[in-house]
């Protein structure tokens, strides 16, 4: 994965180094650096914004899979997983921590 100032992330193929995906429709109006990460099982993407909005991607697709509100001030510029908790931090000039629900539907 190649983390840009731009409004695409880019997924790179680890065997052969080709382009599999840009992944597109999150915001960076201000152009800064968002800094994505896979989630533990690798199966997915997620990507702060320039509107304090996460986006997830499918690493499978491509295709932007989920969108979250957050409380976040705009340049949402970092998120990062923690395998062991299954936890995610989202980091602007606050911290967020964020732990799946089970029983969503």
């Amino acid at each position: 994965m190649i983390n840009t100032n731009g409004e695409c992330i880019k997924l790179i193929d680890a065997f052969n180094g080709n382009l599999k995906y840009n992944l597109i429709g999150h915001e960076n109006d201000a152009h800064e650096e968002l800094e994505a990460s896979f989630t533990p099982d690798g199966q997915f993407v997620f990507v702060g914004s320039s509107s304090g909005k996460i986006y997830g991607y499918s690493v499978e697709t491509g295709e932007k899979v989920a969108e979250y509100n957050t409380d976040h001030e705009p340049h949402l510029r970092i998120t990062a997983w923690n395998p062991k908790y299954f936890m995610m931090a989202a980091a602007c000039t606050k911290l967020s921590f964020w732990i799946p629900n089970e029983n969503i539907e």
